[in-house]
């Protein structure tokens, strides 16, 4: 039986934005208005490959580079798909880390989920 291992972490953030497109029903969602983004990111690792109990990846530091990149984040128009998408990116190619899923939502209440598959 085959199995991996992921670890991940969880952070908020506080944006603005706005869906110029939005259906009548929603026009609301036109203009820009506040949300608190929740953000779950979960990366691969090789938990026990030469390394005994250490896995790749430390909670805390993940944690550290998320928050960064978020704090830099302009939400404006970006649906919580496209900011899981960019933030899953930019782990990939700033930090070399496997990213397994970035999940976003809006307020606890709505979100969107990117999976990268192995």
């Amino acid at each position: 039986m085959s199995t991996e291992t992921t670890v991940w972490c969880t952070t908020k953030f506080e944006g603005m934005h706005y869906w110029l497109d939005a259906p009548q029903e929603v026009a609301f969602l036109r203009t820009p208005h506040r949300h608190l983004f929740g953000v779950r990111v979960e990366i691969y690792i090789n938990h026990y490959a030469s390394r005994g109990d250490n896995r790749e990846v430390e909670f805390i530091l993940l944690k550290r580079k998320v928050d960064d990149y978020l704090s830099e984040l302009c939400t404006s128009s970006h649906s919580c798909e496209r900011i899981a998408t960019d933030l899953g990116n930019h782990l990939k190619r700033a930090y070399k880390l496997e990213v397994a899923s970035v999940s976003v939502d809006e307020d606890g209440e709505n979100g969107s989920t990117v999976r990268w598959l192995r």
